[in-house]
């Protein structure tokens, strides 16, 4: 049986080491073995963004093309994240979000699955069969 793959989406431009890694590692450590991550991380062009555009942004794509869901760190704006939530949207791939509660954007509302509080909730979600949980976002595209 191949692993489920999982995209991790989040904000990586103008963050710290921290910011970047600290929710992605805790979340590959309290999940299955049987789940394979893609970190968007393992091709950390921070600092060397300029001239690598389209490989970051192709990089990007071919991941979230090939997941069975996206899992986004929503705390924060940020452009990079967006636009991986729209191409998931594209792609037909399920996203989860970790937003703290209180008001979302519609936006957000729009393309996100699930919601969960913390990484640590999402985490325990993943661990719980999360294709049997799945649910499509809200707007489904124009008719």
């Amino acid at each position: 049986m191949a692993p489920t793959i999982i995209y991790l989406a989040g904000p990586i431009h103008g963050c710290s080491d921290q910011e970047c890694h600290g929710w992605r590692q805790t979340l590959e450590q309290l999940t299955s073995p049987r789940i394979e991550f893609l970190n968007p991380l393992r091709r950390d062009y921070r600092g060397r963004e300029e001239g690598n555009e389209g490989q970051i942004v192709a990089g990007d794509l071919q991941d979230i093309r090939k997941s069975d869901l996206v899992v986004a760190r929503l705390e924060r704006p940020s452009w990079g994240t967006a636009m991986e939530l729209f191409a998931a949207h594209i792609y037909r791939v399920p996203v989860w979000g970790i937003h703290p509660e209180g008001p979302r954007s519609p936006w957000l509302t729009a393309f996100v699955s699930r919601f969960f509080p913390d990484t640590e909730r999402v985490a325990a979600a993943i661990n719980t069969n999360w294709w049997l949980l799945a649910t499509p976002p809200a707007w489904s595209g124009p008719r």
